[in-house]
């Protein structure tokens, strides 16, 4: 693991940032930086680096300029390590948590409200509330409703009875960032976030960078697919595409579905290959590109995976595909390119 001050450089301007690194043994370290993590060896790792913490009081409702300020400092710090430049719905996105498809990247402004009712209902009984309290409660009442749907609003009463889990109300301002980013997004960027907030999607944001068990990404293939995940062009508009006769769209889907070259099909079998290898360590006996063995002597359709002994000694026959979100049912795709 490497030591927290070598993550860390004189930041010109002085302002101090709090950023959490997780350690290897799942506990989270926080501390106190002059500067972006720009020193950190590869993207994938500072972003697996990166997060934010801040201490919630009474400023609950107050200091927004300094909150938003502090929102800005943590993408601007995003955006100096990874060489990624952010747009606004970019940075929106990657505000949200990962299973709505964002980056993790929490904003302080939109979750202080949470956590300021959360903390003062916990720990404060509302017989021994001060008025002082309620006032500031009910302005963090008020920012939280004004940012939800109205179904998830609450109220200071019920609240100050049955205090509620930072987590839930927290839940429901992603939710409604995600509704609000979803419904003013063009079809293409709909069918990006549709795919890359469905679950299991994003796991692999999660996983920390490990060369020796094949878990490492280089710099510029951790900028490729974050800017991808973010709906941020790849190539300048009108690029030619250097194995095929038109030009490439900006956003990378004609990339990732070109049959020119064949990198659809290496695509293809190393995933077929990584799947099997694991079933291989599973002790069975996997067969690539094998007959089912379902119908005697059928290799009408011969299996990417046959396992001869799946279940109850009967086999079972897989089929890899991989599967591109911006496709309609038709398999007419819903971009275009020129």
């Amino acid at each position: 693991m490497i030591p927290i001050e070598s993550l860390c450089q004189d930041w010109k301007d002085g302002k101090e940032l709090l950023l959490w690194a997780k350690a290897s043994s799942g506990y989270c370290i926080s501390w106190s930086c002059q500067s972006p993590i720009i020193e950190i060896p590869t993207v994938q790792q500072h972003f697996f680096a990166l997060g934010v913490s801040k201490d919630f009081k009474n400023g609950a409702v107050q200091n927004e300029g300094k909150k938003n300020q502090f929102d800005n400092d943590v993408l601007h710090c995003f955006e100096l390590s990874s060489a990624i430049e952010l747009t606004l719905p970019a940075a929106k996105q990657a505000s949200l948590n990962l299973s709505h498809g964002g980056l993790g990247l929490r904003s302080l402004h939109r979750h202080a409200p949470a956590a300021y009712i959360s903390s003062l209902t916990t720990s404060m009984p509302s017989d021994n509330c001060s008025v002082t309290s309620k006032v500031y409660l009910l302005a963090a009442v008020n920012a939280y409703n004004a940012m939800v749907s109205q179904p998830d609003a609450i109220s200071i009463e019920s609240k100050l009875d049955v205090p509620p889990h930072q987590h839930a109300l927290s839940s429901h301002i992603e939710e409604a960032g995600f509704n609000s980013l979803f419904s003013d997004a063009t079809t293409v960027t709909k069918a990006r976030l549709q795919a890359i907030s469905a679950p299991q999607a994003h796991p692999w944001l999660k996983v920390q960078p490990s060369p020796k068990l094949g878990l490492a990404l280089m710099p510029d293939e951790a900028q490729v697919i974050l800017k991808w995940w973010l709906g941020l062009p790849l190539t300048p508009e009108g690029t030619p595409c250097p194995l095929f006769h038109h030009n490439m769209d900006a956003w990378g889907h004609q990339m990732l579905t070109c049959r020119s070259g064949g990198d659809v099909i290496t695509r293809h079998n190393q995933l077929r290959d990584c799947i099997a290898d694991f079933c291989h360590k599973a002790c069975l006996s996997p067969q690539i590109e094998k007959g089912s063995g379902i119908l005697p002597k059928d290799q009408s359709r011969p299996a990417n995976i046959l396992v001869p002994n799946w279940s109850l000694s009967r086999p079972a026959a897989f089929d890899i595909k991989v599967i591109f979100a911006i496709y309609t049912r038709s398999g007419s795709n819903l971009w275009s390119c020129s």
